[in-house]
């Protein structure tokens, strides 16, 4: 567990699996556990970048999938991913300094999380999260299922949230 091997985007980051080849980011351990690898880190830092999964499972991780812009206008879609297995967050969206984030995640399933399953923050003046959160399931998570936090200049988009639920 004491490995930092993670995967680092500066930029933008298109995973595109399919329904029968997901794309598969885990540890290499031959037993598997919380913790074996820090997961999916992305900096968004220049205009034109975007955040794509689709069909694809994170696994293992002290982090699942760790999203951060800003100040820039960010389409980001997380779409029929597994997430599980993470010491932390399973998936974390953090826009600040005015960043405008749209925002799909769609039919996901987020489950064995030590913090929050989805965690989206937005932080300064001007930050905005848009978009919809609908089909997903979020399971077995030490904190919140599904949690926003929006800093008192910032502005998150109510009244899209649709068939997403907690077991």
């Amino acid at each position: 567990h004491g490995s930092r091997a993670e995967l680092v985007v500066q930029g933008s980051l298109v995973v595109a699996g399919t329904e029968s080849a997901p794309v598969v980011l885990d540890s290499d351990a031959s037993s598997p556990a919380r913790g074996d690898w820090y997961g999916v880190r992305v900096v968004v830092g220049a205009a034109g970048q975007r955040v794509a999964l689709s069909h694809c499972r994170v696994e293992h991780s002290k982090v699942g999938l760790d999203v951060r812009v800003s100040t820039y206008q960010t389409p980001v879609s997380v779409e029929h991913c597994v997430v599980r297995e993470s010491e932390g967050h399973g998936i974390y969206l953090e826009g600040k300094g005015g960043a405008k984030l749209a925002l799909t995640l769609t039919g996901n399933t987020v489950e064995g999380h030590g913090g929050r399953g989805v965690y989206l923050a937005g932080n300064d003046s001007g930050t905005e999260l848009r978009g919809a959160v609908s089909g997903n399931t979020v399971a077995a998570t030490a904190s919140y299922g599904i949690s926003v936090e929006m800093g008192s200049s910032s502005r998150a988009e109510r009244g899209r949230r649709s068939g997403s639920r907690r077991s």
